[in-house]
């Protein structure tokens, strides 16, 4: 049973749905060697360009979510020969037609495939191949006797990743790429599709009569669905409901204590004496909360402060002011029928650093700031 000693390989950078590139890396050479044949060595030289010699037919490859597509060749018979026996060709006979029933496997009749995804610079975009790690190869011309041969493939996602140094082969000036033509150990069977990011913002408005003798802040929604069971527009022209806990952003009331008069708007304040969150993510004064999985939900209460003169006496201090506590998720998106999975849910609040106390916070932005992101199954 020849095994596999070593491979050369190159990359095809494919564009996916919505103008990303993949890196796919394809066999240009592969060697096997036959421990039970004196370790002799069989070299295949593969040409992946439109030159090669090879029978194909075109398969259409659908995203999982909607109407994208991508164009790829599927070897029916793949002509080699071996410059060690004078060159004599042989005809090699894959059946990338055969699928099953509940995949993986996709193409059953090899003997042993493993699925990996090769990844864009984003991993949101990706390729999914089924590599083949064992087939079978009859010879007619000897009484149908089996050759059982036997690839090393990277056994994961990270282990597959085209090298970036290997050359690029893309052969789109010779009428393939697309559709995309890769090696004959491997068959594209699935590609992202564009993911849909719906988002919430926030904008802080005054309630009367002020900071210095009272009132606080209320949060306006003005930007993203304003209730569960809302229908939101993909990017395609699709329609999706999108249900579940929306982002909830209680009001903040001053509660100022006897001879407490702020001088400018209380906030959340970070500094070297006041800062109440430990969390890495600052940057900037913005504080950023990612929470993955597609059951993911966040809640928060940030203090906020007030700059005051103590029982009107220098020098001045940071006060209590009231809090401000949010809540989001978990929300689900449904897209004509179809769930499509919660991948990540994101929270960001701007914080007043103690050096830029004073700033109206309807100068910073709308915030808080929350999103959503969803994958199609």
């Amino acid at each position: 049973m020849p095994e596999e000693r070593s491979r050369t390989t190159k990359r095809k950078r494919i564009t996916v749905p919505g103008g990303a590139t993949v890196d796919v890396p394809v066999i240009t050479q592969i060697s096997f060697v036959d421990p039970f044949d004196r370790y002799q060595e069989t070299i295949f030289t593969i040409d992946n360009s439109a030159k090669a010699s090879r029978e194909v037919r075109v398969d259409t490859v659908l995203d999982p979510g909607g109407p994208n597509s991508l164009d790829v060749e599927r070897i029916k018979t793949w002509k080699v020969s071996d410059p060690f026996d004078r060159h004599q060709e042989t005809q090699l006979i894959m059946d990338n037609e055969t699928l099953g029933a509940n995949p993986p496997p996709y193409f059953i009749t090899h003997l042993k495939t493993h699925v990996v995804k090769y990844f864009g610079a984003d991993r949101n975009n990706w390729i999914e191949s089924e590599l083949i790690d064992e087939f079978a190869v009859r010879d007619p011309f000897n009484r149908n006797q089996e050759t059982r041969f036997v690839l090393n493939n990277p056994p994961d996602d990270d282990a597959a990743q085209a090298d970036p140094a290997d050359p690029e082969i893309s052969d789109t000036a010779n009428g393939i790429d697309p559709p995309w033509r890769t090696d004959p150990f491997q068959n594209i069977v699935r590609i992202s599709s564009p993911g849909a990011v719906i988002s919430w913002a926030y904008l802080p408005e005054s309630i009367l009569p002020g900071p210095a003798v009272g009132g606080g802040y209320h949060f306006r929604l003005v930007q993203g669905p304003a209730a569960s069971g809302a229908s939101i527009t993909l990017s395609d022209g699709r329609t999706g409901i999108v249900t579940g806990t929306f982002p909830t952003v209680a009001d903040v009331i001053f509660n100022p204590g006897a001879g407490v008069n702020y001088l400018a708007f209380p906030w959340w304040i970070i500094g070297p004496n006041t800062d109440p969150d430990t969390d890495p993510s600052a940057h900037g004064g913005y504080h950023y909360y990612d929470v993955p999985g597609p059951t993911g939900s966040f809640s928060q209460t940030w203090p906020f402060s007030g700059y005051t003169y103590q029982f009107g006496l220098a020098p001045a201090v940071f006060a209590p002011a009231g809090s401000l506590s949010v809540s989001f998720g978990p929300v689900a998106l449904t897209v004509e029928g179809v769930p499509w999975t919660l991948t990540n849910i994101h929270v960001a609040f701007a914080a007043i650093l103690e050096s830029d106390f004073g700033a109206t916070p309807t100068n910073m932005g709308f915030q808080p700031f929350f999103s959503a992101t969803f994958e199609p199954p």
